[in-house]
């Protein structure tokens, strides 16, 4: 036994050997990012366990994921003594545990049973769906996960509606309480619960019967807490409950990187947690396993700068000579392609894919890096949400595109019945028939029949046998595309055709009228723009070509196959991050306005967060940390201003890697400055500036030749390297 115990904690350092052992009073563990907290978790319970301080069925274990929750277990398993009949340890997430008490003591409530429904998204979309048609509101007023994640808000925070009244600042927020009070309504009237409800009515139960409350305190001698940065008021008021004079809590988390307030989480809580009871002993995990010196050093100085902030510098025996680099190009099209550039050098020193990843602040950030990776053969996949060009309104728009050139079959297949016009499934097939009988596409035969259906005998008419409301709306369809054809015809531009034919044929009321759609109508219509710009930028670069040789140029990017993601770069926003690491980190989009968010900058709080979420980019890399923006993005063509670079570039005092340059970090202010370069200096995407043709990017190199697409001219230009009148952008 002892062997085992001592093969427990021999691997240990001295801050996590304590950790582990210490069971004389509640315990909170400050621990810092790479510290190796799931660890130092894991064996505390599996400590527990052999030295037979507590049964395993008398441990229980909270995380905030069901992921790292079966993660724990298998850890905990691994290194136990097992033997027959042995009970495990209870591991699981909040809404697992709250499940569990309410499935055995819901009843004690009116109108409830164990066998209570728990919605998921969809089903909440549904009710939404409803009461929006009650309220004559629409999702384009107010999206469906607007009002839902303003509701679980005010769950997390136990607002009553009263209290909800007094705090509204606007108009939406009035709306949304109305919302919420019919949502509420539905869900007691079909006595079914969400997920915020598991820990609300967990909550009731123990505050309506304390009896209840005390055989749950009774049945655990130990209660461990994960992630406890990320804890709301709701979920710490749940453990209160739980705590005795008996039984004892350990708490592990780091409040540098408490990133989740928009879901209810408070990092004060962790911070006060001592203040709060009695008799807890700290113990900080300061020692990092994961990133180099100099990756430490940095992170470590960015947050110094948050005034609600534990100190726990990191630190590390792990070395190496890597300067963490940073690039700023004119335009999002320079960052990307420095981006690759530099993600090709790591291929050529057999850096393998898997241990990449380029992590940026929202979504819609990744478009134009998603583009150059596919265009340079790499592959990728994306955590936490949809390849750009696999969202629906992408697929969609090129759908519609393909038609309006060349009739495609397939496309029209697929957007036929967009928005729906009750053709479903059989309705195709039978029109699919009807054109292979033909011997044609079936945009074509439609066309044929159509055109000759008024002096058409009965037996041609019944060839088709559609009601006659389809064939009204089958008729408008098809003489909307023609419209646009005939736009096209006229050297309308791809951009403005699109856009008003998606107006002209009411798209986007699929987004409003359509709970089961991935994407609501902001994201939807956010995305939409994004082509939209891509399509104008195309336009631009190619005044000769028509909409045929843009349809071949996107091709090669929405032709995706599926890739084995141990051979793929990982993209994802950093909150998709929290808890991974990788060898080689890209952190793009490094504005302001962009990092920290648009939304943040004129609240403190707010932006002590953005650091926060900033801090967790930066631990996420282990050898390499590449960090990059961009002073103007095509996805914000309007905006006048550039953008300035990321105060929290400056607050990390690092040396800039800036067009192979080398300069100190106060220097980058976000304004654009000029240096005289050599021929040679030049490199493919490289933001320029010429006297004549004013700012412009790299585009192609061909021996002295540079050539370069300027921001007010349509054609690209061809320019000597060398020449006077062109100098690079800093």
């Amino acid at each position: 036994m002892e062997a085992k115990i001592e093969k427990l904690i021999s691997i240990l350092n001295p801050q996590q050997k304590e950790a582990v052992v210490y069971n004389d009073s509640h315990l909170k563990i400050i621990a810092g990012a790479g510290s190796g907290k799931t660890g130092v978790l894991t064996r505390k319970i599996a400590y527990l366990i052999e030295t037979q301080e507590a049964e395993p069925d008398k441990i229980l274990a909270v995380t905030f994921t069901n992921k790292a929750a079966n993660e724990m277990l298998e850890r905990v398993e691994g290194l136990i003594t097992h033997h027959e009949n042995d009970k495990k340890p209870y591991i699981m997430t909040f809404h697992s545990f709250c499940n569990l008490v309410l499935r055995r003591e819901i009843h004690n409530f009116k109108n409830f049973d164990a066998k209570f429904d728990i919605l998921d998204t969809s089903d909440q979309k549904t009710i939404l769906e409803s009461i929006y048609n009650n309220l004559a509101l629409s999702p384009k007023d107010i999206s469906y996960s607007s009002a839902l994640e303003t509701i679980s808000k005010w769950k997390n925070y136990e607002k009553s509606y009263d209290q909800i009244d007094k705090e509204i600042l606007d108009e939406k927020e009035l709306k949304i309480l109305q919302i919420y009070k019919l949502y509420d309504e539905e869900l007691k009237k079909m006595k079914v619960l969400d997920f915020d409800d598991l820990l609300l009515y967990t909550l009731k139960l123990f505050e309506k019967f304390p009896s209840i409350a005390q055989k749950w305190k009774n049945r655990f001698s130990h209660i461990l807490i994960d992630e406890f940065q990320d804890t709301s008021i709701i979920q710490l008021r749940i453990i209160e409950h739980l705590i005795s004079e008996k039984n004892k809590i350990t708490i592990v988390g780091d409040p540098n990187q408490s990133i989740y307030s928009w879901r209810g989480a408070d990092a004060n809580l962790i911070n006060d947690f001592d203040k709060k009871f009695p008799n807890v002993h700290i113990i900080k995990l300061s020692q990092n396993y994961r990133s180099t010196k100099r990756i430490l050093d940095s992170a470590n100085k960015l947050i110094k700068n948050n005034k609600t902030r534990v100190d726990n510098d990191l630190f590390t025996e792990k070395e190496n000579f890597e300067e963490i680099e940073f690039y700023h190009g004119f335009s999002l099209e320079a960052e990307a392609r420095w981006v690759i550039n530099k993600i090709n050098e790591l291929k050529k020193k057999k850096s393998q894919l898997k241990n990449i990843a380029i992590l940026y602040r929202s979504n819609f950030y990744s478009r134009y890096f998603e583009d150059m990776l596919i265009k340079e053969n790499i592959p990728y996949k994306i955590l936490g949400s949809q390849k750009f060009y696999e969202k629906k309104i992408i697929k969609d728009v090129i759908a519609f595109l393909k038609v309006i050139d060349h009739g495609s079959t397939i496309a029209l297949t697929r957007i036929i019945n967009v928005p729906p016009k009750k053709i479903g499934p059989s309705t195709i097939n039978k029109i699919l028939e009807f054109a292979k009988k033909r011997k044609l596409e079936l945009f074509d035969s439609l066309i044929e029949y159509f055109k000759n259906f008024k002096n058409a005998s009965d037996k041609k008419r019944k060839e088709l046998d559609l009601t006659t409301k389809t064939k009204q709306e089958l008729v408008e369809f098809l003489n909307k595309i023609n419209w646009a054809r005939a736009c096209i015809a006229k050297n309308k531009s791809i951009a403005d055709t699109i856009n008003q034919f998606l107006k002209l044929i009411n798209y986007f009321s699929i987004y409003q009228n359509n709970t089961q759609n991935v994407l609501d109508f902001k994201e939807a219509y956010e995305n939409f723009n994004i082509l939209l710009q891509s399509i104008k930028n195309w336009e631009k670069q190619n005044p000769e070509k028509k909409i045929s040789d843009y349809l071949i140029d996107i091709s090669v990017l929405t032709d995706l196959n599926s890739i084995s993601s141990s051979v793929a770069i990982n993209l994802m926003t950093v909150h998709n991050s929290k808890g991974l690491e990788f060898e080689n980190v890209f952190l793009v989009g490094m504005s302001e306005g962009i990092f920290p968010n648009n939304k943040t900058l004129d609240n403190d709080e707010s932006i002590e967060e953005e650091r926060r979420l900033a801090y967790v980019a930066i631990t996420r890399a282990k050898e390499r940390l590449f960090i990059s923006n961009s002073s103007k993005n095509y996805f914000d063509n309007k905006r006048e201003n550039l953008y300035k670079t990321s105060r929290f570039v400056e607050e990390l005092e690092l040396k800039a890697f800036k067009l192979q340059t080398f300069t100190k970090i106060d220097q980058i202010t976000g304004k654009l400055s000029y240096a005289k370069n050599k021929k040679d200096d030049f490199i493919v995407g490289d933001a320029v500036n010429h006297l004549t043709f004013g700012f412009g990017v790299i585009v192609e190199i061909i021996g002295d030749i540079a050539h370069i697409s300027f921001k007010n001219e349509k054609e690209i230009k061809k320019i000597k390297k060398d020449h006077k009148s062109l100098e690079k952008v800093i």
